[in-house]
C-alpha cells in the first residue's frame, strides 16, 4: 500500500510490486491465514434434517413417502411429517386410492376400452373397500382432519355421494361407469353458423380458414351467410380528401377488400363485440366512409368513369353492406342522457384534460 497524489488529493492505493507473481502471493497469504484457523461443528436444527428437495412427480401441496416416511411438498421442498404410526399408515392407503383413482380416470381421458377401463375400475373398488374397512370412510371427521391439507383431497372425496347431513350414502360412479368422455375432433359441420361457433369456441376469433375446413364453403360464402352473425369491423375513418382508389390493394373498398383477406384496417368480428363498445365511434367511422362513397358516386362521369360500369357497382355493393351496418348499430345506440343527468368529478380519467383544462379558463 502507498500514498499516491489523487484526483482530490493524496489517496491510499495498492500498487503491485515490480519483479513479482500476483498468483504467488495470493497462495502463500491464503495459507498463512488458514494456518492457525479454527473451525466448530455446526448442529443442524430439526427442520434442516427433516427436509429435502422436492421433485416434480409429486404434486405442490401433497403427500408422498420416501423411505418408509411420510413427506409434504411446500414449494420446493419436502417436508418430513412427524406423526402416529396410525395417520402414516392412512395417509399410505390413501395414497394408494389416489394413485387407482388416476389411473381409471387417465383411462377413460385417453380412450381405453371398456376392459381396460373396468380392469382399472375393479383396482379402484378394491383399494377403496380395503381403505373404508381399516379407516372407515373418506368424508368422515378423522379422515378428514388428517387429509385436507393434501392438494388431491378434494377429488379423492368426491367419488363418495353423501347425504344432505354429509354422512356416506353410496359409491360414485366413477367406480362402475365411465364419466369421462375423450374430446373428440369435430372435422365438418353442416352449416356456416356451427363453423362460427367452433371457430370462436377453438380459435378465439372469426377464422375463415379453419371455418372453411369444416363445411368446405369460401370465404365470400359464408361471409354471406353470416350476414348478421358477423360484421367488418372498420377500425379508423376513410380519408376525405384523398381520391377513393378502385384498386382492392388501397384498401379504400373495404367489404370488396375484405372477401378475400383481413387487414390492418379491418377484419370480421362477432355480433357480440361489434355491437358493443363505443357505439357512436363506430358510426362515425361508417359515416366517413359512406360519405366519401356518396361524393365519388357524384363524381364518376367528372373522373372518366362509366355511370353504369363496375366502378358504379362496386360503390352500391359498399354503400348497401355500411347502410346496413350502421342500421344494426343504431339499433344499439345508447339514447343521449341531458345534462342534468350527467353527474362529473373533475378528476375521472374519462374527461379529456383538454374538456378540464377550457372550463377551468372558463371559470377564471
Amino acid at each position: 500500500m502507498e500514498e499516491i497524489s489523487g484526483r482530490f488529493g493524496n489517496t491510499i492505493a495498492c500498487l503491485p510490486k515490480e519483479n513479482t507473481d500476483i498468483k504467488e502471493l495470493l497462495t502463500k497469504a491464503g495459507t498463512e491465514i488458514s494456518k492457525n484457523a479454527k473451525y466448530e461443528e455446526i448442529e443442524l436444527l430439526d427442520d434442516e434434517i427433516s427436509t429435502m428437495p422436492a421433485t416434480d412427480d409429486v404434486k405442490n401441496f401433497s403427500y408422498t413417502v420416501i423411505d418408509d416416511e411420510v413427506y409434504y411438498r411446500e414449494n420446493s421442498l419436502f417436508v418430513k411429517k412427524e406423526i402416529t404410526d396410525k395417520n402414516k399408515e392412512k395417509i399410505k392407503d390413501y395414497l394408494e386410492l389416489n394413485t387407482a383413482l388416476k389411473d381409471v380416470i387417465y383411462k377413460q381421458k385417453e380412450d381405453y376400452s371398456d376392459d381396460e377401463v373396468k380392469k382399472a375400475q375393479e383396482k379402484l373398488n378394491e383399494v377403496y373397500d380395503s381403505f373404508s374397512k381399516k379407516h372407515g370412510y373418506v368424508n368422515n371427521l378423522s379422515n378428514t382432519r388428517v387429509l385436507k391439507e393434501d392438494s388431491n383431497f378434494p377429488l379423492v372425496s368426491s367419488i363418495e355421494i353423501l347425504d344432505e347431513e354429509e354422512n356416506f350414502k353410496a359409491k360414485g360412479d366413477i367406480f362402475s361407469k365411465r364419466t369421462i368422455t375423450k374430446a373428440k375432433t369435430i372435422d365438418h359441420v353442416d352449416t356456416s353458423l356451427e363453423a362460427l361457433v367452433l371457430s370462436m369456441s377453438e380459435k378465439g376469433y372469426v377464422d375463415f380458414d379453419y371455418m372453411g375446413s369444416l363445411t368446405g364453403k369460401d370465404r365470400p360464402t359464408l361471409i354471406e351467410e353470416l350476414r348478421g352473425e358477423i360484421y367488418l369491423n372498420i377500425r379508423e375513418e376513410q380519408n376525405f380528401y384523398r381520391p377513393l382508389s378502385f384498386n382492392l390493394e388501397d384498401g379504400d373498398l373495404p367489404f370488396a377488400c375484405a372477401n378475400d383477406s383481413n387487414s390492418y384496417k379491418y377484419g370480421y368480428v362477432t355480433k357480440d363485440e361489434y355491437l358493443s363498445g363505443n357505439i357512436r365511434e363506430k358510426i362515425a367511422i361508417v359515416d366517413s366512409y359512406l360519405s366519401k362513397l356518396r361524393q365519388t358516386e357524384r363524381e364518376l362521369p367528372h373522373l372518366g368513369y362509366a355511370e353504369d360500369g363496375k366502378e358504379k357497382e362496386l360503390i352500391s355493393y359498399e354503400m348497401n353492406r355500411l347502410e346496413y351496418q350502421k342500421a344494426e348499430l343504431t339499433k344499439v345506440l345508447p339514447k343521449e342522457l341531458e345534462a342534468s343527468e350527467i353527474n362529473v368529478r373533475l378528476g375521472a380519467t374519462w374527461i379529456p384534460i383538454k374538456d378540464i383544462e377550457k372550463n377551468s379558463s372558463l371559470k377564471r
